[in-house]
């Protein structure tokens, strides 16, 4: 059966015309060369959907390449993260000052630039000039510490020229509590996310178990992870064969060859002052460059990821391309068996097309099905979210959350931003349950996904006030939910450094922690009955878009499928009165759009294993 794309597409190419103007691609050609012999094909064949949903995906705008720096407390994040993007004194550093807030070091841009810093809490953002990031990030800050500060950050963006890493996001996790397995899935790769997760160690004794175990977790969801020995200055005598010994340990217990690179911070941040000449210097002899290079060379290679993505789309385009060429030789070279076997495709699709009422029905009986699965996965998400935290807190002394109140409430937001993300992932799988015996082909329901996710705007909403003895509380229940990007597939979780998917922002969580436990559980109770409606509320908005759009997509794709067989009969009773010199033709021009397309599909398979190697 001849299977044509939804809404746009254009009429299928006739036996008798080659597939495209141009040679197969050679291994010469580029990838973006090849991108594009493939969609021409793609579009004379009637795929212009796949071509345009390919061309999109190569020309995303909205990969984020990023390096995730994480460890033990008093490993030197934050030293090495100032050495890194060369920026000494920036990200705040002490021998009793920890961080308490992620610090992502970004690009400087006309959004963000000069001497100032964005401080974000939930849907809340504000400036601030560099020389008070301290205050509002160490667990020693003056902001901090003072109980009348209104609303702490739970991260914050700080725009950083002439990075020596060029146009990369560098984020220093907060150092309270040690690794924290949320920090690996911040770095957990995507078709939108460049990433490499680097691990502090000390560079005077083997790596710990704790430490371990987190980089085994880790790598069962990042590729690119590297471990950086820290104060290699402070043991030069041992440093070296300690990172032999972490490479052994790693090798052993991985079975993976994961990168341990001696640094020494302290000195690389003493060389920022020097002229250029002795700088560089100074910074090759730290480590400092070798760990750039190191991460460089994987972001570049990560950055790859939308290309492959929209090779991978091509060439599953022509692999239905090739089907309709195989379908259309086998019919001329068998116009007597075909003929029945097509008019029988024919009734069938004009049944379909009659039915098309009592179908509508059937797909509204199982979207709603789907909204049930996701809702049933909410409620059982956000019920263990409720039951860990009401333990934590009723286990726990107040005055401990206390000490560090911003860590826990960036805990809590990324627990309802996880809940959230992994419902609607449940909802899409179930979409695609729905979709692909639909369709057929992955790729179109790739795209009808994806239609339907872009068409989602953001949502927000606020939670009522929680009870008279919190009157002075604002309420920090102001949750605000989106969908937004290539397809709700792509939800990732962690502190919002990627923008598409699903997030949430949970506001003055750590004040409710200063006015005692009950009102704490309160807050805990009304924050997730709110988010528990507006997700509820995201799922109806993507149901009400869903049925529309796939409506619109099954009727156009009924048509097209209906007219390709229709074209198919004209062919073949033609080609039945046609003499066997000239079915032979049709035949030999048949087999060199198969020649085409094989060969192009061979060059997207090639440029696909090379730029992921």
């Amino acid at each position: 059966m001849v299977r044509i794309p939804g809404r746009g597409s254009a009429p299928a190419t006739t036996a008798d015309t080659p597939a495209s103007t141009s040679s197969g691609s050679t291994p010469e050609t580029t990838p973006a060369q090849s991108l594009e012999h493939a969609c021409t094909t793609l579009r004379r064949y009637g795929y212009s959907s796949i071509a345009d949903f390919a061309e999109q995906k190569a020309s995303d705008q909205h990969q984020t390449r990023a390096v995730v720096v994480v460890g033990e407390v008093g490993r030197g994040k934050s030293l090495l993260v100032n050495a890194l993007t060369r920026q000494p004194g920036l990200s705040p550093v002490g021998p009793e000052l920890t961080t308490t807030a992620a610090i992502h070091l970004i690009p400087e841009s006309r959004k963000h630039a000069g001497a100032k810093v964005n401080l974000i809490a939930g849907d809340q953002s504000w400036q601030v000039p560099r020389s008070e990031l301290r205050d509002w990030v160490s667990v020693h800050g003056s902001k901090v510490a003072d109980p009348k500060t209104e609303i702490l950050p739970t991260r914050v963006l700080v725009p950083v020229a002439d990075n020596p890493l060029g146009d990369v996001t560098v984020i220093d996790t907060p150092g309270t509590g040690g690794l924290d397995p949320a920090h690996a899935s911040l770095a957990s790769a995507s078709a939108q996310l460049a990433c490499v997760l680097v691990i502090t160690a000390d560079a005077s004794a083997p790596l710990t178990q704790p430490e371990m175990a987190f980089i085994r977790d880790a790598t069962m969801t990042v590729e690119n992870v590297i471990v950086a020995l820290t104060k290699t200055d402070k043991n030069l005598r041992r440093w070296q064969l300690i990172a032999d010994e972490n490479r052994t340990l790693l090798r052993t217990h991985l079975k993976r060859d994961i990168p341990v690179i001696g640094v020494s911070s302290l000195r690389a941040s003493t060389a920022a002052s020097y002229n250029p000449a002795q700088r560089n210097a100074e910074e090759a002899a730290s480590g400092v460059t070798e760990l750039r290079a190191a991460i460089i060379d994987r972001l570049t290679s990560g950055t790859h990821a939308s290309m492959i993505d929209a090779l991978r789309t091509a060439r599953e385009g022509l692999r239905l391309v090739d089907t309709l060429i195989r379908q259309d030789a086998q019919a001329l070279k068998n116009t007597t068996t075909a003929l029945p076997g097509l008019h029988k495709d024919r009734e069938e699709l004009e049944l379909l097309k009659k039915q098309s009422q009592q179908w509508e029905a059937f797909l509204g009986r199982d979207l709603n099905l789907a909204r049930t699965v996701a809702s049933t996965h909410l409620d059982q998400q956000l019920d263990q979210v409720r039951t860990a935290w009401t333990a934590r807190i009723q286990k726990r002394s107040l005055e401990v959350l206390r000490r560090n109140p911003q860590k826990f409430a960036t805990e809590i937001e990324r627990d309802l931003h996880t809940a959230v993300g992994s419902t609607l992932t449940v909802f899409s799988q179930e979409l695609r349950r729905i979709l692909l015996p639909l369709f057929g082909n992955a790729v179109l329901c790739e795209h009808i996904e994806a239609s339907i996710s872009q068409t989602l705007s953001t949502q927000s909403t606020s939670g009522h006030t929680v009870g008279k003895k919190t009157q002075d509380l604002l309420d920090p229940s102001l949750l605000t939910i989106g969908v937004i990007g290539t397809t709700m597939l792509g939800a990732i979780t962690g502190f919002g450094l990627v923008a598409g998917a699903a997030w949430i922002s949970v506001n003055l969580g750590y004040k409710a922690m200063r006015t005692g436990k009950q009102n704490l559980l309160t807050w805990l109770r009304e924050t997730i009955m709110t988010t528990r409606t507006h997700a509820t509320r995201t799922l109806d908005s993507a149901l009400s878009v869903a049925r529309p759009e796939i409506v619109l997509r099954y009727r156009d794709y009924l048509k097209d499928r209906s007219d390709a067989v229709q074209r198919q009969i004209r062919e073949v009773e033609a080609a039945a009165k046609q003499d066997q010199q000239k079915r032979e033709e049709s035949l030999t021009r048949l087999a060199r759009n198969h020649r085409i397309v094989t060969s192009q599909a061979d060059a997207l398979e090639q440029h696909i294993t090379t730029l992921s190697s």
